[in-house]
């Protein structure tokens, strides 16, 4: 059945490119953006963290300073 698969997609894939190209290519550039979606949501996370964690080692340090 795992061997099918592939010949199965092929097929598919050929289906769709055949029926509409324009089509076809804007389903599979829209399936890679929202697969990297996910990716840009962490990155976006990762930078929030880094500015706090950044910004509290400074207010440490200031408070250090002054007393």
């Amino acid at each position: 059945m795992d061997a099918l698969a592939p010949c199965v997609i092929c097929r598919l894939l050929h289906l769709a490119w055949s029926t509409s190209l324009a089509l076809t290519l804007t389903c599979l550039s829209l399936r890679i953006v929202r697969a990297g979606v996910p990716a840009g949501w962490l990155y976006v996370a990762k930078l929030v963290v880094d500015a706090v964690v950044a910004g509290r080692a400074d207010l440490t340090s200031s408070i250090a300073v002054t007393h």
